[in-house]
């Protein structure tokens, strides 16, 4: 009879409008999970009979139609180990089997989730908030992943770094191509037997009333309260001899000092500055600034800088009282070059600096440099690096091509030897390619002075980047990849079983997963320090409780309806 039939689809129309309820409020009570996916429900037909002529009603059924693949909105978090997946993509994660004060076992099925809060637990896992693993890709030196293997349970047990010694200092520079040239910079040893006694510390006041030095001036110093005069005398436009007897002038200044004190006794001496400029009565030399320093009369340094200097001074400092002594002359200026702090085995800074002077050499038509290192011993304070690495006068310069590039990829310092390895300074980018050029201009550029050696550090933080590698961060400013977090995809992600707290398990229809790096085989992307919001619109939810509840009033209607059919069915035997 057609009105049972007709109560029996209008009670499967009011189970199916149940089954709708039942999903809108579970999407509702999920609005706010992380990573959540929400359930639509899909009415089909029924029919039980079905012709030109007659049609037997059979009802509507209701299934789940899952919307694993729909996108939630991201939200920013200020958790490092936060991620969420922009696009296609499921991270891989673990069930814990056993969970002991000793540690976790894991199921071996590999399951997946879009649930990327995750957060260090005390074992060093990364655990989301439904209790799920990550699995990641351990990274094994740095810049190689390990492919071979599948992806393991993310654990963090790198809590200390070692110290490592430099090995490689990266180099990038320009060189000034308008710099001026000068003679080759070195070194003379000043030998002298007479020692003085006694400890004197004196001041030198350098006077005249002009305001300037000039040829037949006179230059009164005065020394421990003894005045003592010299005469400067200049030949006319003789650039080498007006500098010389300066020099020779300024030495008779320091050997005044040493008579002053008395023979046989200790003497500390300072003179700083005692700059002169010379103006040579024809005008056809530039003006020369000449510079001394001493710390100490026993074992002096003397550094003078002219713009055209011969061996004379050093005959003129020769002269001068105390041990043996060597004096570093070097013909002009110097650029510096960049200071840099390099490490040795034990994690140990040394801070080392470079200076750069170009210099003239006979025939050479190209740019020519010589480089001067700070010396980490302290003695000598300087010294001059080869093109070998070794530390000579600078008898090989750096040599540059046509194209202002330099000719040498890098070379190893030799007086640099930390735990007994030498040290490469390199002058070549990660692709070859000369780092280091004399181009146009008047001061140098340092692009880049790095190296490679830090101190021993203890981990500060984790966090996962927007590539998808999982980074430690250390308290010596270095940080280390440990490993990289794959994505699964799926032919048919809508098919992936559910399971609690957000995962989802293969099944025969969604096939099997494909799993590689982040853009790779149709993966999305990571995005670092976020989380995925449920994809429930809770008004779209609202809209559809309405049209359940009319929908189910509707065939409560008719099975009241079909009742009432059905009485006056049987009241038609009374």
């Amino acid at each position: 009879m057609s009105v049972y039939a007709a109560m029996s689809a209008a009670v499967s129309g009011m189970k199916a409008q149940s089954k709708s309820l039942g999903n809108i409020s579970d999407n509702l009570a999920n609005s706010q999970t992380v990573g959540f996916k929400r359930v639509d429900t899909s009415f089909s037909e029924m029919v039980t009979s079905s012709s030109r002529r007659s049609h037997s009603p059979g009802g509507v059924m209701a299934t789940p139609r899952y919307r694993h693949s729909i996108q939630g909105d991201l939200t920013q978090t200020q958790i490092g180990t936060n991620m969420a997946v922009a696009g296609s993509g499921f991270f891989v994660v673990s069930k814990a089997n056993s969970l002991t004060p000793q540690g976790v076992t894991f199921d071996s099925n590999s399951l997946f989730t879009r649930r990327g809060d995750f957060q260090l637990d005390k074992f060093g896992y990364l655990v989301n908030g439904g209790g799920y693993y990550l699995n990641g890709r351990e990274v094994i030196d740095q810049s190689t992943l390990n492919t071979t293997d599948l992806a393991k349970p993310v654990r963090i047990e790198t809590t200390v770094m070692q110290a490592q010694k430099t090995q490689v200092i990266g180099y990038s520079a320009n060189l000034p191509a308008q710099a001026p040239q000068f003679k080759n910079p070195g070194t003379q040893a000043i030998t002298d037997t007479t020692t003085a006694a006694g400890v004197q510390t004196s001041v030198v006041t350098i006077s005249n009333n002009t305001g300037s030095f000039r040829g037949g001036d006179i230059v009164r110093v005065e020394v421990s309260g003894f005045t003592y005069e010299e005469t400067i005398t200049a030949a006319a436009a003789t650039g080498i001899a007006t500098e010389a007897e300066v020099a020779t002038a300024i030495t008779q200044i320091a050997n005044d000092i040493i008579a002053a004190a008395g023979a046989g006794g200790d003497l500390e001496g300072l003179i700083d500055p005692a700059g002169v400029t010379v103006t040579p009565a024809g005008g056809a030399a530039p003006a020369v600034s000449v510079d001394l320093s001493m710390d100490s009369i026993l074992d002096a340094s003397f550094t003078v800088d002219t713009a055209e200097v011969s061996g004379g001074v050093a005959t003129a400092l020769a002269t001068a009282q105390g041990t043996d002594t060597t004096a570093l002359y070097s013909d002009g200026g110097s650029f510096s070059g960049g200071a840099v702090t390099v490490f040795n085995q034990t994690g140990t800074p040394i801070d080392i600096q470079f200076r750069w002077i170009r210099t003239a050499t006979e025939g050479a038509d190209l740019p020519q440099w010589a480089l001067m290192m700070q010396n980490p011993n302290g003695s000598p304070e300087w010294t001059m690096v080869d093109t070998d690495g070794n530390a000579a006068n600078g008898d090989t310069p750096f040599s540059f091509t046509n194209n202002g590039e330099i000719t040498i990829k890098s070379l190893k310092l030799s007086n640099l030897a930390l735990a007994g390895d030498e040290v490469t300074l390199k002058f070549t980018g990660s692709d070859d390619t000369p780092q280091l050029t004399s181009y146009y201009g008047d001061d140098i550029s340092v692009y880049r002075l790095e190296q490679d050696g830090y101190q021993a550090g203890v981990m500060s933080d984790v966090f996962i980047n927007d590539h998808g590698y999982v980074v430690a961060n250390f308290d010596n400013g270095r940080s280390r990849v440990l490993y990289r977090v794959p994505l699964a995809t799926f032919s048919a992600p809508e098919e992936l079983a559910r399971l609690d707290g957000g995962a989802f398990n293969r099944t025969p229809e969604s096939g099997d997963p494909l799993v590689a790096a982040m853009g790779a085989g149709g993966a999305g992307t990571i995005v670092a320090s976020a989380t995925e919001n449920s994809n429930v619109d809770i008004a779209d939810e609202f809209i559809k409780m309405i049209v359940a509840q009319r929908a189910y009033s509707a065939n409560s209607r008719s099975v009241t309806t079909a009742d009432d059919m059905l009485q006056e069915t049987l009241n038609m035997k009374r």
